[in-house]
């Protein structure tokens, strides 16, 4: 059962570093009330990246995809201080310890899918790419959250609060991808 606990953690200090790790310099500065809390990266795997070749459309799909990023780790966090400090009570029994183990196969899963929005986002965006990447981060934090053995160790508030904070990222991500398709398309017309 603590083994499942310092996993669940790992993973979620394994998905706030991806999350940074993603993000262009000029994200960093772009201002998004999701997006406040997200620590900027000196990761050097940014280093040249030139974000003033994107355009306005895909400079609006990166903040909205830092919003996106915010809401799931806020999610993933609070999963793992849920079981940090939970008691062993909470992790008795095979049928709990089973649910919480298919969390964390999210978590995993998670990791993978905010890795895969943060390529999809560098110039030039393909905006099918990026709004496939965008609903694997929101389905599978979605998942993580429905999954949840014991929804009343994160709080019924918080875990609602959470979960509207992810579903307002990603209806935004779909406005914008609408958008610059409908953007794309006129492009192709002229």
């Amino acid at each position: 059962a603590a083994a499942a606990a310092a996993a669940a953690a790992a993973a979620a200090a394994e998905a706030e570093a991806a999350s940074s790790s993603q993000q262009p310099p000029q994200a960093a500065a772009a201002p998004h009330a999701a997006s406040e809390g997200l620590e900027e990266d000196d990761s050097e795997c940014l280093d040249g990246y030139d974000g003033g070749r994107m355009s306005s459309i895909e400079r609006q799909l990166l903040g909205s995809s830092l919003a996106l990023v915010a809401a799931a780790t806020s999610t993933l966090k609070a999963f793992g201080r849920a079981l940090l400090q939970s008691s062993n009570e909470m992790l008795a029994g095979t049928e709990v310890l089973d649910a919480w183990e298919s969390c964390l196969f999210h978590c995993r899963h998670l990791k993978r899918a905010v890795e895969d929005l943060g390529a999809a986002l560098y110039a030039p965006q393909d905006f099918e790419e990026v709004g496939s990447a965008a609903l694997a981060v929101f389905e599978v934090t979605e998942l993580m959250a429905d999954e949840c053995p014991e929804p009343d160790a994160l709080g019924a508030q918080q875990l609602s609060r959470l979960a509207a904070q992810l579903t307002a990222a990603h209806e935004r991500m779909q406005e914008l991808l609408l958008q610059a398709q409908q953007e794309a398309n006129n492009d192709g017309d002229e």
